[in-house]
């Protein structure tokens, strides 16, 4: 009785000792295949192949995320300057019992403004601070009036955060003097030490803010921001020409 797959009996005999059934084996291609020099070099152009998939798919990954983040910086660079935009047009002189009204702006410099303003009908003039913290965070700070002639009563101030990450070292205001004949656009005011003096503050007819956003989301990100002018249309403006916040 033969094995009809490789011609030798199936009792486990070989007549011929074993040469039939490596011969039959060699012809049937039982040795073919996948050796270890073919498996290690398909290992490496596997590896190979990849590493470059990870590279390309990382440097996808990081261009969105840096976009996105610009965009977020660009879209809270422009709310935070909208919100002091607003506050600063409603900046006015306070009224005073007697005497001269005291200016709008009470201290100025490049990343730190106070004002007072009009921002609650009805009632006397707040008093309105911009500036950035030492982390780098541009805070509004508010005390609001709680009467509404002079002498004023303030209450509690609050503080709130309007942007985070602003770029170190950047002048956040600036401020410009009325037009004349010499300067028809109005005139830089200089501030001495970081701090606009008290006669200069009392000329600031525009305020220009510049503020710069630098990458609040991921390191290497590039710097965004958002650059505006605004006008103090009532900075000279006396206690008694507010009519909306008589009392």
């Amino acid at each position: 009785i033969y094995d009809r797959r490789l011609g030798v009996p199936d009792d486990g005999r070989d007549p011929n000792g074993g040469a039939v059934v490596m011969r039959r084996l060699r012809e049937r291609g039982s040795d073919s295949g996948m050796g270890l020099p073919e498996l290690l070099v398909s290992m490496v152009v596997f590896g190979i192949l990849a590493t470059a998939v990870v590279a390309t798919m990382s440097s996808t990954l990081g261009f969105f995320r840096g976009t996105s983040a610009r965009a977020n910086d660009l879209n809270g660079a422009h709310i935070a300057v909208d919100a002091m935009a607003k506050a600063l047009q409603t900046a006015a002189q306070p009224p005073v019992a007697s005497g001269t009204p005291a200016p709008a702006i009470i201290s100025a410099g490049p990343t730190d403004l106070s004002f007072y303003a009009y921002d609650t009908p009805g009632m006397g003039p707040s008093r309105i601070r911009f500036y950035v913290d030492s982390a780098n965070n541009l805070v509004a700070q508010r005390t609001p009036a709680t009467n509404c002639t002079p002498p004023f009563s303030y209450g509690p101030t609050t503080h709130r955060t309007l942007a985070r990450g602003v770029a170190a070292g950047s002048t956040v205001f600036s401020y410009v003097a009325p037009p004349s004949t010499a300067s028809p656009t109005g005139s830089p005011l200089a501030t001495v030490g970081n701090v606009l003096p008290t006669a200069s503050a009392a000329q600031v007819e525009m305020v220009n803010i510049n503020l710069n956003l630098s990458g609040t989301h991921l390191p290497g990100v590039s710097s965004t921001g958002v650059t505006t002018t605004v006008a103090l249309l009532n900075h000279l403006v006396s206690a008694t020409s507010v009519p909306d916040n008589a009392c």
